[in-house]
């Protein structure tokens, strides 16, 4: 309440004497006016006089003197309120405004209350207003308290405005957790059902064909025949704002009775001044999902406040309702794609089955033919020696089919194992070079192939590592014509040994190259079908490169143009310890990389790991999980290389960065950042604050630590 309001009438009490007016107050409980203390007569005359709304109450029964401002307050009780007790004209409002009363009357000291609601039931509607008053003391001559002087402001406007301002708010934050159609409704009613409006009734329906489901309302009794559970649209006699919102239409109505004279009935109440009709609809949707249905009472207007109210609290619930039926939808769709993955993988399943079964059965008759051929061969009967040479050809040939079906359905079930050992990778290419030579000199190609003996040392199945370079050799044969060239090259880079087989073939096409690698997936053949195969000997390449812990790429410039396999293994650790124990100068050196590093990162485990690693390798490494423990640090100690999160609780990693660069102390210190975002704009941000290098998550161990390495060279 503003001071102005504040009023303490015996203090003025001598300066308003002049301004008493005569009144015939004969009619009330007080008796001739001529009879009235010093100080009722002052009060009564600020009473009379003011533009506010006041009251007097006088005596132990406060009884009510008042000015026409109060009469809108008391409104149907201002005929017989005059001269009459307060608490007993009244009632329904005694035990909120009775202890103010006798706090003044008891204490003397005034009493304030803001934003006091009154509930105002008119014509079946509970309305709810609001008002703020001042009760001041009215003193006697003796300096007794002989009644109150209420003064008040009407609040509701204001009170209600910040309400429905609470109530936006409120609706936009439920129409994202709105994961169900039925649950977008329910919260739209619970909302509704706090009464937000401050009007005789709003009523929410919502929408299915050609029914309307009443599925929230606020100043309506549930029974009340203004507002039905269900309404058909192509009822006769539909009323004019069902039938209006089913279309998708607005409209707002100031003065209903001079539109459409006396309503009443199945849908609109008595009374009421003003009343809307809004859609929840969104846009390009053909019809809505409902409609709200509202009206004011003659103490409300429609301003333009209520109808961009109504109109934002119909579109919050429209996105409620159609999030949550996108998340509906999308549920379904996620079970619709679990249910065809689950069928899938049983697909893959069978395939893998059968073809387990298929290799097996084929191996019980190939093994007793290639038995038999070597029987003849060994005793000197059977056919002349081309014809068991094309049998023995074609039996290998059919073998190696077989063992391929039998490696790809054992590693695809997971039944394949690898019997590993410490060997030179030179090994391995020379016996796939004997594997192959039948067919390379049948095709008279030009083999070359360059390798070191010694210094590829791998971990490594030599069987196993033999079939997959037959297999890339058999391929590049089988797509290079006859005369044509191949390569082998193998060489160590870092800790990787790199091997390449380069034909010059009919190559790759560019829409296959992508697929290269997928089982049955082959090539393109002449019209005389000469490569042959099934599409399983790449496939099984890239498997066995896997599970040796390697990579294998293809390139190809395009048809007629050859093709390049590339494939890359670890190099034996063994190998690197004992180069790093043989070579002084590569240990000073190692001794020389180890850094100062500081990891952080908000995800402790996340942090740990990778600081374990960090140590691991040798490094000295601090933690810190904001940005302002980070800065402790760096107060602590000077660091050679920071790996910062960007998602950084308290200051992010962009700020943090900033501010390392802006320490002297850190001229020097290499920055790594680590986020989800890798776009350009973000990387070129990440620069512009001095990061040495941007890492997109999720990040392999790896990376990172030759990252640290790279930035140390650097």
């Amino acid at each position: 309440m503003s001071e102005d309001l504040k009023l303490d009438v015996g203090a003025v009490a001598g300066e308003m004497a002049a301004r008493i007016r005569a009144k015939d107050w004969s009619a009330t409980a007080l008796g001739p006016a001529e009879w009235w203390p010093q100080s009722l007569r002052t009060a009564t005359s600020i009473c009379v006089e003011s533009g506010f709304p006041m009251l007097v109450c006088w005596g132990p029964e406060l009884v009510m003197l008042y000015n026409d401002g109060y009469i809108p307050v008391l409104g149907a009780k201002h005929p017989n309120a005059l001269g009459q007790p307060l608490l007993e004209c009244w009632v329904e409002i005694r035990d909120m405004i009775g202890p103010m009363f006798r706090g003044v009357m008891e204490t003397g000291r005034a009493v304030y209350a803001n934003d006091l609601m009154f509930p105002l039931g008119r014509h079946g509607f509970t309305e709810e207003c609001y008002f703020t008053f001042s009760y001041s003391p009215i003193r006697e001559e003796n300096d007794r308290v002989g009644g109150v002087l209420v003064t008040c402001i009407e609040t509701t406007r204001r009170v209600l405005s910040e309400r429905r301002m609470r109530t936006v708010r409120d609706l936009a934050a439920r129409a994202s957790q709105a994961n169900t159609d039925a649950a977008a409704w329910r919260g739209a009613q619970e909302v509704l059902a706090q009464n937000p409006f401050g009007m005789p009734f709003v009523v929410l329906y919502s929408m299915d064909g050609s029914v309307a489901r009443r599925v929230g309302l606020c100043g309506l009794q549930p029974d009340s025949p203004a507002a039905p559970e269900r309404i058909d649209l192509h009822a006769a006699g539909s009323a004019w704002p069902v039938l209006l919102a089913a279309s998708g239409k607005s409209e707002f109505v100031p003065d209903v009775r001079r539109r459409f004279g006396d309503i009443r009935g199945p849908v609109w109440p008595e009374p009421v001044e003003s009343a809307s009709v809004i859609p929840i609809a969104r846009p390009a949707l053909s019809r809505p999902y409902g409609f709200l249905i509202a009206g004011l009472s003659p103490r409300l207007h429609l301003d333009d406040e209520y109808r961009t109210f109504l109109t934002l609290v119909a579109e919050h619930i429209a996105t409620a309702v159609a999030n949550a039926r996108a998340h509906e939808e999308l549920v379904r769709s996620q079970h619709r794609t679990e249910m065809l993955a689950d069928q899938a993988r049983a697909a893959e399943r069978r395939k893998d089955e059968f073809l387990a079964m298929l290799s097996h059965e084929l191996r019980n008759p190939l093994a007793p033919i290639a038995n038999a051929v070597q029987l003849m061969k060994l005793r000197g009967d059977g056919p002349p020696g081309r014809e068991r040479e094309v049998i023995e050809r074609q039996v290998a040939h059919l073998s190696r089919l077989v063992d391929d079906l039998l490696d790809v359905s054992r590693i695809a079930s997971g039944k394949f194992e690898l019997r590993r050992r410490p060997m030179e990778l030179a090994e391995a290419l020379e016996k796939a070079v004997e594997i192959v030579s039948p067919l390379l000199e049948e095709r008279c190609h030009d083999l070359r192939v360059e390798l070191p003996r010694q210094g590829l040392r791998v971990h490594g199945d030599g069987v196993r590592l033999s079939q997959l370079f037959a297999n890339l050799l058999t391929n590049a044969a089988k797509y290079t014509r006859q005369t044509g060239h191949i390569v082998v090259a193998a060489q160590r880079e870092g800790e990787e040994i790199v091997v390449r087989v380069r034909d010059d073939g009919i190559g790759i096409r560019p829409e296959l190259l992508p697929r290269i690698f997928d089982l049955f997936v082959q090539g393109g053949r002449g019209p005389d079908r000469t490569e042959g195969g099934l599409g399983l000997g790449l496939a099984l390449v890239k498997s066995l490169v896997t599970l040796h812990g390697g990579s294998v790429t293809a390139r190809s410039d395009g048809v007629d143009r050859g093709s390049e396999f590339v494939v890359r293994l670890p190099v034996l650790r063994e190998a690197i310890a004992e180069e790093n124990v043989a070579s002084p100068a590569l240990g000073a050196r190692a001794a020389s990389l180890k850094k100062r590093v500081m990891v952080v990162d908000d995800n402790r485990d996340a942090a740990e790991m990778l600081a374990e690693a960090l140590r691991i390798e040798g490094h000295d490494v601090s933690v810190a999980h904001d940005g302002l423990e980070a800065l402790s640090l760096i107060d602590e100690r000077e660091f050679d290389v920071s790996i910062l999160d960007l998602g950084l609780p308290l200051m992010d990693g962009y700020e943090l960065a900033q501010r390392i660069r802006q320490d002297g102390r850190c001229a020097t210190t290499r920055l790594i950042a680590v986020t989800g975002y890798g776009q350009e704009n973000d990387v070129a941000r990440a620069r512009a604050v001095g990061f040495d290098l941007h890492l997109v998550k999720p990040v392999e161990l790896q990376a990172i630590l030759q990252a640290v390495e790279s930035l140390h060279r650097a």
